[in-house]
């Protein structure tokens, strides 16, 4: 896994999706958390052999990258796919370092406010800043 939260290593859909924001299951061996990261959103952390225990003499890197626990913070925010089913799939509602709180308390998920705004779009629009 490498430390920009790629998920690519540590799971795999390996069932037939028809959507992009499925990142998939655990591979075996590795271990999944989901840790509360906003209003209907938590972060997706993870474990196993093929995480990196920290970095080479710097202390501070791993313990910004590992939670108490030896889970890395992939910085992905997911969503169940049914709430009622925790067994569920997970649904990738973009990077936490992207939502924000507003002034009002509003909570802002610009992971699953940007495709709106380019679905809705009426004409060519390749990115979005909100």
């Amino acid at each position: 896994m490498g430390v920009d939260g790629d998920l690519t290593a540590a799971t795999s859909a390996h069932f037939a999706i028809t959507r992009s924001d499925v990142p998939g299951v655990p591979l075996p061996g590795v271990e999944r958390a989901l840790v509360p990261a906003g209003e209907k959103v938590e972060e997706v952390r993870v474990r196993g052999a093929n995480v990196t225990p920290g970095y080479h003499r710097r202390p501070d890197l791993t313990a910004a990258a590992l939670d108490e626990y030896g889970f890395f913070r992939t910085g992905d925010a997911v969503g169940l796919a049914d709430p009622a089913d925790a067994s569920a799939r997970l649904l990738f509602r973009g990077r936490i370092a992207e939502d924000f709180r507003r002034s009002t308390s509003t909570f802002v998920s610009v992971g699953t406010l940007r495709p709106r705004l380019l679905s809705g779009a009426r004409g060519p629009v390749t990115d979005a800043v909100i």
